[in-house]
């Protein structure tokens, strides 16, 4: 529902500039023009810079809340949706070339994040071709059912630690039971990546900053060497980034920035590992 406030945002503005620089007609010059393009570019980038303070002041000035904006969006979309119109919000919405494949075919355990809510999202990745035995319903999140990305991610975290655990504690009690003399016996794998992948730059710098995603390394208790989940970030470059932005992104040692193309081995390659 943000792009839409935001768009109105931009029309009122580039609007409101309008006029004040039909005012001044008598003036207009080639030096002008370009003044007026400066402007323009100024306006758009201090949108795109502050857009959550224009949001809020926007939902300030129409007496609104963000829980009426997600009513409203979420009453009108359930409205589409009905017969006979059922398939038509579905068609308008496509993914990027490659993605809703990546998912079908990633041999880990893939889950949705995301700010559109669950029944929307389960519809358009029903509609894409992402099928329940790749992405069941229980791991897509939508708007409501997650505090913040960050979250989610140490959720996952605590849950391959304790995957882990129980497979290093298992492995090396039939290590032991088995071994006479030979140490060539299966032992669990020393370290799991979860990989995010996040198309705004704001988003990632918050899980960045959340101490909680820095590698854990449990504590084996047996006196094996010690594992750890880490997590990979990457950002997504052809989703809502600014130039500026991906420079950030590529000064973070943390973060990988993803071109489109890359995406759909990775999901191949880093599930297989």
């Amino acid at each position: 529902w943000q792009i839409p406030v935001l768009l109105s945002i931009v029309y009122d503005r580039l609007l409101r500039l309008q006029r004040a620089q039909s005012d001044d007609n008598e003036n207009e010059n080639l030096a002008n023009d370009e003044n007026i393009a400066q402007q323009q570019q100024a306006l758009l980038n201090d949108i795109r810079s502050n857009y959550e303070t224009h949001v809020s002041q926007w939902l300030q000035q129409h007496q609104l809340t963000d829980r009426d904006m997600i009513d409203t969006f979420g009453k009108i979309r359930d409205e589409w949706m009905q017969p006979p119109h059922s398939s038509s919000w579905l068609e308008i919405h496509t993914f990027y070339p490659t993605v809703p494949q990546s998912l079908q075919q990633c041999r880990g355990t893939a889950a949705l994040v995301t700010t559109k809510q669950h029944r929307f999202a389960t519809a358009l990745c029903r509609h894409a071709g992402i099928s329940e035995s790749a992405l069941p319903d229980e791991r897509i999140y939508g708007l409501g059912q997650y505090t913040n990305k960050a979250q989610v991610i140490h959720d996952y975290l605590q849950r391959a630690n304790q995957a882990m655990t129980t497979a290093t504690t298992t492995t090396t009690q039939s290590s032991n039971k088995s071994r006479s003399g030979s140490d060539d016996s299966e032992t669990a794998e020393s370290s799991a990546v979860i990989h995010f992948f996040e198309d705004r730059w704001p988003t990632l710098v918050k899980c960045l900053a959340d101490d909680r995603l820095l590698q854990q390394q449990p504590n084996t208790n047996d006196g094996s060497q010690p594992f750890g989940v880490r997590v990979q970030f990457y950002l997504c470059a052809w989703g809502y980034c600014t130039a500026q932005e991906l420079a950030l992104a590529e000064a973070e040692p943390r973060v990988t920035v993803l071109q489109l193309d890359q995406f759909q081995d990775l999901v191949a390659t880093a599930a297989a590992r």
